[in-house]
């Protein structure tokens, strides 16, 4: 679907039962933000248009659907413009996005329509003002994807756990967390924070368990376990494997579970993981909040 102020890319996978049985009538018009409280002006800068978006009540999406929006604000990095919604409290919030600098649109993922505008938004924490994941952080802190440990605190050099990195991945994706669907794990519970997003990845074969029925989703996650999960959102995008030659390049490949290998080589080659040092793949080491936010940033124009 494409309009002036609309684009919409809608997969047959996308649309739940009544979506398909009866199909959609989608509208979207330009709000006047003098209309709105002054609050809400005031984050709204010259050069963001405000779009509602709307569709006959017939509930979400069964998966994320691509949208995009008009802007010719002005900004100081493309990667940091980003998509909000305003919902009907008036409350703003990041959904993530790119700029598409050509057609002029933002574009971003969503589950379901709402109000949208675009704007340049980056975060800063105290304890990144000087590391080398300083900007990655930065830019999808901003996007709502990633979050900070306090005020002003991100804690890039702390490991990070597997519910954590999936958590982040599905936000990644354009999933909304109040999915609950059904998994296999015992030590996954409809009371934990990280049911959603651990659902929503299993359902999608994006992850599985430690084994059949644990997933461990507060044990560290490895680095070859994440270059397989991203490795499985690249494949679900139609991104092909490739041969280990590179990856054999590597003093540490034997290290390297066969089961990762794969993906590895697959996240090697478009340049989404490296080494940790010269020769050195580091497979079986824990990963950091920084090296997933670096990963994630590399991946996230990849998957629009």
């Amino acid at each position: 679907m494409y309009s002036e102020i609309l684009t919409v890319a809608l997969p047959m996978d996308a649309l739940n039962g009544t979506q398909k049985r009866e199909g959609l009538k989608i509208t979207a018009k330009r709000v006047d933000k003098k209309a709105l409280s002054k609050t809400v002006q005031n984050q709204i800068p010259d050069g963001s248009v405000l779009i509602e978006i709307t569709e006959a009540g017939k509930g979400q999406f069964e998966k994320p659907i691509e949208v995009g929006i008009p802007f010719a604000g002005t900004y100081n990095d493309e990667t940091a413009v980003t998509v909000f919604l305003l919902d009907s409290s008036g409350e703003i919030l990041p959904v993530g996005g790119i700029y598409d600098s050509t057609a002029k649109k933002a574009r971003f993922f969503t589950t379901h329509f709402s109000t949208y505008f675009a704007k340049e938004s980056a975060a800063e924490f105290e304890d990144t003002k000087d590391h080398w994941a300083k900007k990655e952080i930065g830019i999808l802190a901003g996007k709502g994807i990633i979050r900070g440990k306090g005020e002003g605190v991100f804690e890039p050099d702390s490991n990070i756990t597997r519910a954590e990195f999936v958590a982040l991945m599905t936000r990644t994706l354009g999933y909304e967390e109040n999915h609950l669907y059904p998994i296999p794990f015992a030590d996954v519970t409809e009371n934990d924070w990280y049911y959603s997003p651990i659902s929503i990845a299993y359902k999608n074969g994006l992850v599985s368990g430690k084994s059949a029925k644990e997933f461990d989703p507060n044990g560290n996650i490895t680095r070859q376990e994440m270059t397989k999960i991203i490795a499985n959102i690249l494949e679900s995008k139609f991104w092909p494997q490739k041969n280990l030659e590179d990856l054999k390049k590597f003093q540490d490949f034997d290290e390297i579970a066969p089961w990762a290998r794969e993906s590895a080589a697959l996240c090697l080659r478009e340049k989404i993981f490296a080494g940790v040092r010269e020769g050195v793949f580091a497979p079986q080491e824990n990963a950091t909040r920084a090296q997933a936010a670096a990963v994630l940033y590399r991946i996230y124009s990849l998957i629009f």
